[in-house]
């Protein structure tokens, strides 16, 4: 069975998600929505629907779920009114940009008896899935680090919300941490952050950050993000064993070009979501996850801020 999905909000993540659907078996592209008609004017000769506002799309009877790829802080109304509507829903990271909003929406999810899914692109990265495949038993594991590292104007586009604290949630914590974080915790099991330490540039964006987490035997992750990083990309894990040896996963292995690596991953993203939905699972609970994690650190980092003019 083939869901029938719409996509809300066309920018710079959404040609991601469009480029998964003609090869899926699970998954139907039916409707498109954005505010702006340069962006939905591709589709208007094909038999996708489109609109101009969400809220026509969410009253569409055809489209059975929903992809949100809104600006983050548009992420909660957007995602309950769904709900709400009957629709399934798959959100892009983050869920929200606070706990209560976060519990709320799994209520809604329970309530409405739809999945609610979150878009973590990084559990599908090929190179992590083969290095999670080789590591073998934890307990030989004495130390993980993560690297999410990139030139935050490279990635937007021309999504200008990124750098606006109040739509993004802040910077790189809110934005970077969640993938990050819900890597790790894919890969080594629900964590806690034991330290957070971030720098601030001129206008109070944080644009680097050092975290530590540590999962439920003790194992400690640190995660390095970046937003000001000059030197293209570096995302990748790095394992060190307890013999000393290094096992690491470069996410952009095999990408031939600048954020390449997402096709593959966001194809996986649109079919897993299709596998919740039919399975009837999912309200929500990493993305939630991942929205503690990240409140977390800026608790932390609240007594004592490092300004960095840059």
């Amino acid at each position: 069975m083939m869901i029938k999905i719409g996509v809300i909000g066309l920018g710079v993540i959404a040609k991601y998600y469009i480029s998964a659907f003609p090869e899926s078996r699970t998954a139907k592209l039916t409707a498109v929505c954005d505010l702006q008609t340069e962006k939905t004017d591709p589709f208007s000769k094909t038999d996708v629907r489109v609109y101009q506002e969400y809220r026509s799309l969410l009253n569409d009877p055809n489209v059975e779920a929903v992809v949100i790829n809104l600006p983050n802080d548009l992420h909660f109304d957007v995602c309950r009114e769904a709900l709400l509507k009957g629709k399934h829903v798959c959100c892009e990271k983050p869920l929200t940009l606070n706990m209560e909003e976060a519990i709320i929406l799994q209520n809604t999810s329970k309530q409405a008896g739809k999945t609610l899914f979150t878009a973590f692109h990084r559990r599908y990265n090929q190179p992590l899935i083969d290095l999670k495949s080789q590591v073998g038993p934890l307990s030989e594991v004495a130390q993980v680090d993560l690297y999410y590292n990139e030139k935050i104007e490279d990635h937007a586009g021309n999504d200008t919300w990124y750098l606006d604290p109040t739509k993004c949630g802040g910077g790189c914590v809110a934005d970077n941490g969640p993938n990050a974080f819900d890597t790790l915790a894919w890969l080594i099991g629900p964590l806690s952050v034991t330290r957070a330490s971030i720098v601030r540039d001129d206008r109070n964006i944080d644009i680097e950050a050092e975290v530590e987490l540590r999962n439920d035997q003790g194992l400690t992750a640190t995660t390095y993000l970046d937003w000001a990083y000059p030197h293209g990309e570096d995302k990748r894990v790095v394992y060190t064993m307890k013999d000393g040896r290094q096992l690491t996963g470069d996410m952009l292995q095999g990408s031939v070009s600048f954020k390449s690596s997402l096709f593959h991953e966001y194809a996986r993203v649109i079919d897993d979501f299709a596998v919740h939905i039919q399975e009837n699972r999912g309200q929500g609970e990493e993305g939630q996850a991942a929205v503690a994690l990240v409140n977390h650190c800026y608790q932390i980092d609240e007594q004592e801020v490092t300004h960095a003019v840059v």
